[in-house]
């Protein structure tokens, strides 16, 4: 029997706030859709070589989502990530906004990306889009926002 694919989400953080998003997000998006999530504090052992390991989950994402806050928009981490993300031409990503940040205050390169507010309707957005790029679809009224 043919294994089934998986949806893989690498999610992209920078910065004290941001980390409590993407390890919440880690923690609780494979318990909503059907994904498995990536996040480099979590994901990359002791010992490993970071660089190939950050490498290969970027190279092998369906789906990336940013955390981002006013401390972190210019991090040259979260910019590295957000290009390597769009390497490939299928791959979604999106923003998603926290500690107050309004998509006004996104410029330069992470200003090519729909970004979505931290709060019930942006989440409930991004686990749609999501979704659409999934092997597994959910359909129904699940992600009514």
């Amino acid at each position: 029997m043919a294994e089934n694919p998986t949806t893989r989400v690498f999610i992209s953080w920078s910065g004290e706030q941001s980390r409590k998003v993407a390890a919440a997000l880690h923690r609780y998006l494979p318990c909503m859709i059907r994904v498995t999530v990536f996040m480099s504090e979590h994901d990359i052992g002791s010992g490993r070589r970071w660089a190939r390991q950050l490498s290969e989950a970027l190279a092998d994402s369906n789906f990336g989502v940013m955390c981002l806050t006013p401390d972190n928009i210019n991090s040259p981490w979260i910019l590295f990530e957000a290009g390597a993300l769009t390497k490939h031409l299928e791959m979604a990503a999106c923003g998603l906004l926290c500690a107050g940040l309004e998509p006004t205050h996104i410029s330069g390169p992470l200003s090519q990306f729909q970004h979505q507010r931290f709060d019930r309707s942006g989440i409930l957005r991004m686990l749609a889009e999501v979704n659409a790029v999934s092997w597994w679809i959910y359909t129904g009224a699940c992600f009514q926002y």
